[in-house]
């Protein structure tokens, strides 16, 4: 059975996981008593994956042909059929019902539980089989006329999502907690994320631990992004009264003097958008630097 699982640290397991569920498995558990009756079941047990098929390779000529494979548990060195029987498996092998034709209980690979798991090192025929058949749904060359009977999982790059994941929430929340005693900048951040600017220190950053629980990299970028600042310069502007939208453009306030045109009636929403693209332009710095200076003489800094 080909589901032997690496014990040394230095060894990778490699994992694939069932493509199957009640709806969709070609596996049914027949009823003794009642003559024709089927049940489908579903990938909570033990399950096979044909030993052999035939796929379609790339020659070294660019020729496309095709080819069976076949997994041979004692066959280390190939897992293609017509290399097999020049190393003494012949093309009736698991055909016979005696003898070495009989094959191996290895040379058949099961599903279990919902997985399979190969040890890269010492299962590579299975590992290449696996990656080659047409029954992996992550094969790229397979015939998608065949039943996807499983995909490959890789652990290795689900482990460094994982911990890209981890470690940027780790820093949200360390950038959070630099924010206590600190109310300027615990209002910017509050004005970004439209969080209530009288709630109290530890209710404010009570709701940024949660939404950096929920998605770290908008904290991350609102504590670094040049974006993130001129969105913090355009709110303040807009609650401190220095600037105002008009429907059609922002203006500063009091004046006709425009601060970015629009063409035609805008949703203050999508033109907010716009506004803040505009300020971090070289063409709008000047109109950042003023409403900035504004802002400072309002005292709102």
């Amino acid at each position: 059975m080909a589901t032997a699982t690496a014990t040394k640290q230095d060894v990778r397991p490699v994992i694939f996981e069932t493509a199957l569920s009640k709806d969709t498995s070609p596996y049914f558990l027949e009823d003794g008593f009642l003559e024709g009756r089927r049940q489908k079941i579903a990938h909570g047990g033990m399950e096979k994956i044909p030993w052999y098929d035939s796929i379609i390779e790339t020659d070294k000529d660019g020729n496309e042909v095709s080819r069976v494979i076949r997994h041979i548990a004692a066959c280390k060195r190939s897992i293609y059929q017509d290399e097999q029987i020049k190393m003494g498996f012949p093309e009736n092998y698991r055909q016979e019902f005696k003898g070495a034709l009989r094959g191996n209980k290895d040379d058949i690979i099961y599903i279990n539980n919902g997985v399979i798991t190969v040890d890269s090192r010492t299962q590579k025929n299975t590992l290449e089989y696996l990656r080659k058949c047409n029954f992996n749904g992550s094969n790229p060359n397979r015939d998608t006329r065949v039943q996807i009977l499983f995909y490959f999982r890789d652990v290795v790059d689900t482990a460094k999502k994982s911990l890209a994941s981890r470690t940027a929430t780790d820093k949200a929340h360390h950038m959070i907690n630099q924010l206590e005693g600190d109310t300027r900048k615990q209002g910017d951040i509050a004005r970004l994320f439209n969080i209530d600017l009288n709630l109290t220190e530890p209710e404010l950053l009570l709701k940024l631990h949660d939404k950096a629980d929920q998605n770290p990299d908008l904290i991350l970028n609102a504590m670094n992004d040049d974006k993130a600042t001129a969105a913090i310069i355009a709110h303040k502007a807009e609650e401190f009264g220095v600037m105002e939208f008009t429907g059609f453009s922002y203006q500063y306030t009091g004046t006709q003097d425009k601060i970015k045109g629009f063409s035609g009636r805008q949703k203050q929403e999508e033109a907010f958008k716009k506004l803040v693209a505009f300020l971090q332009s070289d063409e709008g710095q000047i109109h950042y630097e003023n409403l900035k200076k504004l802002i400072e003489a309002k005292g709102a800094n």
